[in-house]
């Protein structure tokens, strides 16, 4: 989607108002995988998780490789198994096994 020119780029916060899928998508779109990324810290773990099914695979795959490691864990256990498949599918193999081995190591020391 072209930005019409003098329109500035909405932040993740406010893509989160969007009611509509399909209009979060689009916003979302317009916004830089890290600095969604850097943004999702300060948001719920349910508006993270619409983040990351609003995108498409691709690209909450590079949102999920630039943030931060301590948020990943709950994140990905919210998202789910098939959604998570989707995603590290979009990954490099590398990548994806950093991100759950991450996981791993978190669950260890939390119980």
């Amino acid at each position: 989607m072209q930005r019409p020119v003098g329109e500035r780029t909405l932040t993740v916060e406010e893509c989160l108002h969007q009611l509509n899928e399909k209009k979060l998508r689009d916003c979302l779109e317009d916004l830089h995988p890290a600095d969604v990324a850097e943004a999702l810290p300060r948001v719920s773990l349910a508006q993270r998780v619409r983040v990351m099914r609003a995108a498409g695979p691709e690209r909450a795959a590079l949102i999920l490789y630039e943030l931060d490691r301590d948020i990943v864990p709950p994140l990905i256990e919210a998202l789910g198994p098939k959604r998570l498949a989707e995603v590290l599918n979009d990954m490099s193999d590398d990548d994806a096994a950093d991100i759950l081995a991450n996981c791993r190591k978190a669950k260890r020391t939390n119980f």
